[in-house]
């Protein structure tokens, strides 16, 4: 096998006439038109709005509901709806929050969860869904 280091970068490498970029140069992970970064500006943009504005005059329902372009009201219902069945669920834990390890307690507790059947309010429809629940 052929291998010629004198690419157009000095990231890049020719192995028999096929080039290939070395590391992740070039390479675009995600596109978003919901957010813009500007690093050395120190700027951030979410749905359309600063993000020191929006942390100062916009709720956490609110924010959910710009990004995914819903009314304010019906989300901030679902996230309560949510939050009152993941409630809920705490006593079906069992020990698992008590390990002093945050991620050994997250996984011992996701591990424990199982789905809801009944298909309603899932994430795919649009609902604010349950992370588990029910009978499986």
């Amino acid at each position: 096998m052929h291998t010629d280091t004198k690419g157009p970068t000095p990231s890049r490498e020719t192995v028999s006439s096929t080039s290939r970029t070395l590391g992740l140069e070039g390479i675009v992970a995600a596109e978003t038109r919901l957010s813009s970064v500007d690093g050395a500006a120190g700027k951030l943009v979410i749905a359309a709005h600063h993000v020191e504005a929006l942390v100062r005059e916009v709720t956490f329902p609110g924010a959910c509901a710009l990004l995914l372009g819903r009314d304010a009201g019906e989300v901030a219902t679902q996230l309560g709806c949510a939050r009152a069945a993941a409630s809920g669920r705490l006593g079906d834990l069992g020990l698992a929050l008590d390990r002093p390890d945050p991620m050994d307690a997250l996984a011992a507790a996701l591990a424990q969860l199982r789905p809801k059947c009944s298909g309603e309010g899932s994430a795919g429809e649009g609902g604010a869904g349950e992370a588990g629940g029910g009978e499986g």
